[in-house]
């Protein structure tokens, strides 16, 4: 589920990047030729590709900010991806009606640009989800199912959901510690580098 979530965030951020620097490009010759003029037929010719480029990062890549606006709105909530796909939506339409009249200002360099960066804090909270995700993970794994537990001077070997607070354990060597606990007898060193990060072996007497 992780890579299928991570792979097709990075086609959305892909396909907003892609489109930002286009339309960015075509920004720059409208916001010139504003200053220094331009051919009419040129101004509303980049202005349609703008329009052509910025719409399929509207409604792939900023897909995720409209869904989850409709499902807090659905709910009778208000998220914030609510706001946020309002002002993408206004500026978009605004853009379009302004296109198509031939007046006006255009703002689809400002949609793209704030899909991308949306999409790349998105990204960044995500990657990060995952990575804790994947320890919480490795250290459900690495706890052992099941103690050898001592009663009476006997060994039994018994699931750790049934050990209870008193009980008395062996440890072997090179197994993980079943449970917190104190330790009784002998001396070992314990690996806690997947808790603290610190690779040296802790002594423990």
């Amino acid at each position: 589920v992780a890579v299928r979530e991570r792979r097709v965030a990075l086609k959305r951020l892909a396909v907003a990047g892609f489109g930002m620097m286009q339309v960015m490009m075509f920004a720059v010759g409208l916001y010139a030729g504003a200053f220094e003029g331009m051919d009419p037929v040129l101004r509303e010719y980049l202005r349609l590709v703008s329009l052509l480029v910025a719409t399929p990062v509207l409604f792939y890549s900023g897909r995720p900010f409209i869904e989850g606006a409709w499902r807090t709105l659905r709910a009778r909530q208000l998220g914030m991806d609510v706001p946020v796909s309002v002002a993408l939506i206004l500026a978009y339409s605004a853009s379009v009606w302004n296109t198509f009249r031939g007046g006006g200002e255009v703002y689809f360099d400002s949609v793209t640009m704030f899909i991308f960066l949306l999409l790349l804090g998105r990204f960044t909270e995500m990657t990060a989800r995952h990575h804790a995700g994947s320890t919480s993970d490795a250290l459900v794994r690495l706890v052992p199912a099941s103690a050898l537990r001592v009663r009476d001077g006997r060994q039994e070997r018994v699931a750790v959901a049934d050990l209870a607070v008193g009980d008395e354990v062996v440890v072997p060597a090179g197994e993980a510690f079943p449970v917190d606990g104190r330790l009784l007898e002998g001396g070992t060193s314990a690996d806690e580098s997947l808790l603290t990060g610190e690779s040296v072996t802790v002594a423990k007497t």
